[in-house]
């Protein structure tokens, strides 16, 4: 039995998630998608197996955007995590979001070619200018 317990959820608190799994990766991204979308210079986002994740609580809504789905509370609007596609294997958690989210190390910085000038990146982490394949964590492909 797993005893990897991760908690989180929305501002309100009525969306809660339990995640039994550590995450595949944690990255950081910069990209304008994801500043929208949560009113952030970045966002932090943890990925998992989708199996590994219960929610409870109203049922996320879920808004289609750039060939995704982005997961959000549907009554006070925090976002929530990503689904690379309504079948995928995984999902992709805001780090932020969670009760203890100091455990969230990230790995990489994504998506730099649209990183804010005033926003330092982390000297420590590699830098990709585009995203990662979900499947692999690799750097995209342009």
């Amino acid at each position: 039995m797993n005893s990897v317990c991760i908690e989180g959820g929305c501002l309100c608190g009525a969306v809660r998630f339990r995640v039994r799994s550590e995450p595949g990766i944690v990255l950081n991204c910069h990209c304008i998608d994801c500043r929208r979308a949560t009113g952030a210079p970045f966002v932090t986002w943890a990925v998992f197996p989708r199996q590994a994740v219960e929610w409870s609580g109203p049922a996320a809504r879920r808004v289609p955007w750039a060939d995704r789905l982005r997961l959000s509370c549907p009554q006070c609007g925090s976002p929530l995590g990503i689904l690379p596609t309504e079948q995928a294997d995984i999902v992709v958690l805001a780090a932020g979001t969670m009760d203890r989210p100091e455990g969230m190390v990230p790995a990489c910085d994504v998506w730099t070619q649209d990183h804010l000038p005033w926003v330092p990146l982390a000297t420590n982490l590699p830098h990709h200018v585009a995203g990662l394949t979900v499947e692999s964590a690799e750097p995209a492909r342009a």
